[in-house]
């Protein structure tokens, strides 16, 4: 995702990179540990009723990847181009919530051809309608150029605290996703700032980061509750500049309490590789407790929260510490964690070590020792 952004220009390998955000500190000794008991009869310590496991398909030659067993996952977020696969997924596990991806702050110049935009696009208003129709929900930056996005060319920043801008996207992506029999939204640059898109320019509509933040909250507001009043999950992937501070807390909360919920991204790790693991070290922010602490406060919202780490495909240990973290703060309700595979994207994601289903928990995670065990 952009500032959150999943790999939704339609690219492969090309979800970001926000290593530079915060120090990658040394990891230090904090093992997760899960409890296994006995299920008894009559007591919540028996298997859930859903997976706890979503995939993102949303890069070139993954689409089908990973999704021949639809049983396998309660969430998929594909692009609205690939809503032929919904039936199979359907047939498979009726349960499941297919999510169309949508980028809620960009149109994409690529996806329009001879003046026509694609049937489906990955934004929610096309590049060529809107430069026929509304030149003026193209942002611009000081100098009055129209501001494309500085790490992924093709994408063009729109004007998203613009209402007609946000009326007109309501309109399209709820009546596209309802018409294909999407399930709900993933409504991409959730963000709080835009400053890894800009590369230094300035939004001349927005020139302060707070400014923007208002806009994306006026989006949020009006489209996020508007796609839930037409019967369709809203699940914004929130980027947040300060995410371990309390006003981020409470910014997360407010961004989720107008949706069905929200992703985050980089759950339990900066990295696409195998390192930068988040934990508790003593140091200026407790990462690993920060972290969790998103997870905990969208289920007690009554809200779906959608964690999402990714690491090589032989990386066991990063597979294993994102399911122990996720489910050292499952409720036991609708949560899921989802696994981005990296060199090469396009593979199936599933295996039973980030799969792993032990039943639903007994009671909160409690220390022993240097490690949190949950039974």
């Amino acid at each position: 995702m952009n500032g959150g952004q999943l790999s939704g220009d339609g690219t492969c390998g090309k979800t970001r990179q926000r290593v530079a955000r915060l120090s990658i500190r040394a990891l230090t000794v904090l093992v997760l540990t899960i409890g296994v008991v006995a299920a008894i009869p009559g007591t919540a310590a028996a298997a859930s009723s859903a997976p706890t496991t979503g995939t993102v398909r949303i890069c070139n030659g993954c689409a089908g990847a990973g999704l021949s067993d639809g049983e396998r996952y309660q969430y998929v977020v594909i692009h609205a181009s690939q809503y032929s696969l919904i039936s199979q997924l359907k047939g498979d596990n009726p349960r499941i919530k297919v999510l169309a991806y949508k980028d809620m702050a960009a149109t994409y110049s690529y996806a329009c051809h001879n003046g026509v935009d694609d049937a489906q696009v990955p934004a929610g208003i096309g590049y060529c309608w809107a430069n026929a129709n509304h030149p003026e929900w193209f942002l611009t930056d000081t100098s009055g150029a129209r501001i494309q996005f500085c790490d992924y060319p093709g994408l063009w920043q729109m004007d998203v605290g613009n209402p007609s801008y946000q009326r007109q996207w309501l309109d399209n992506v709820s009546a596209e996703a309802t018409r294909l029999g999407f399930d709900g939204v993933v409504l991409d640059d959730a963000n709080e700032s835009e400053s890894y898109h800009l590369c230094g320019r300035t939004m001349a509509s927005y020139p302060t980061e707070s400014s923007y933040t208002q806009a994306t909250d006026s989006f949020l507001s009006n489209v996020a509750r508007g796609l839930q009043g037409r019967g369709l999950m809203a699940i914004p992937n929130i980027y947040l500049v300060d995410w371990w501070s309390t006003s981020g807390l409470s910014l997360w909360d407010r961004w989720v309490s107008y949706s069905s919920g929200a992703i985050q991204e980089y759950f339990t790790k900066w990295s696409r590789d195998s390192t930068g693991w988040f934990t508790d070290d003593g140091g200026a922010h407790n990462d690993w407790s920060y972290r969790q602490a998103f997870l905990k406060r969208t289920q007690a919202a009554g809200k779906v929260y959608l964690g999402v780490f990714s690491a090589p495909a032989d990386d066991l240990h990063s597979q294993r510490y994102a399911r122990a973290s996720f489910l050292a703060d499952w409720s036991g309700g609708q949560s899921a964690l989802i696994y981005q595979p990296s060199y090469p994207e396009a593979q199936d994601p599933y295996s039973t070590t980030w799969t792993a289903d032990i039943g639903t928990p007994l009671a909160p995670r409690y220390k022993v020792g240097v490690a949190w065990r949950r039974d």
